[in-house]
Order: C-alpha cells, then sequence, then structure tokens
C-alpha cells in the first residue's frame, strides 16, 4: 500500500492543519450549524472538519445510516479491483 499511493500519507499531514485551522475559525455559518448540531441535540453524533479520504469535510455523522451504506459500496467496488 505504501509503494502504491506514496503521497497519501503527505496529503493527510498537509489537510491536517488545515481541518485544525478551520475548526478554530470557522464562519458565521458554520458557526450557527455547529451550536444546533453539537452535542447530539439532533440524536445523532457529529464531527467537524474530518478528513475523509484527501478531502476535509465540514461536517460528518459517522454513525448514520447513509455513512454505513457508503461504507459498504465502497468495500464492494474495492473487493472488485483488488
Amino acid at each position: 500500500m505504501r509503494f502504491l499511493f506514496p503521497t497519501l500519507r503527505h496529503e493527510r499531514s498537509f489537510l491536517t492543519p488545515c481541518a485544525q485551522h478551520s475548526r478554530r475559525h470557522p464562519t458565521l455559518s458554520e458557526r450557527i450549524l455547529w451550536e444546533a448540531l453539537r452535542g447530539r441535540r439532533l440524536g445523532v453524533e457529529f464531527r467537524r472538519q474530518v478528513i475523509l479520504a484527501n478531502t476535509i469535510v465540514d461536517f460528518f455523522a459517522p454513525a448514520s445510516p447513509w455513512h454505513a451504506t457508503y461504507t459498504n459500496a465502497r468495500s464492494f467496488l474495492l473487493s472488485r479491483f483488488t
């Protein structure tokens, strides 16, 4: 894996400070939305500025049904190519 994707680690090391900066300095819209989402107020856990693959996702619900569907579809597609 390390030899197939040599820049993946470098991309993550670049994205981590960007995500941290975005968490510390949210826009007004993000601040308002986060106040509504934080603390499981909607019954679902949310995370902010999560790195998925090589993208920073502003708000992410890891236990949502959509995430499970995405994970299963991704696993199926990856199994076809390995």
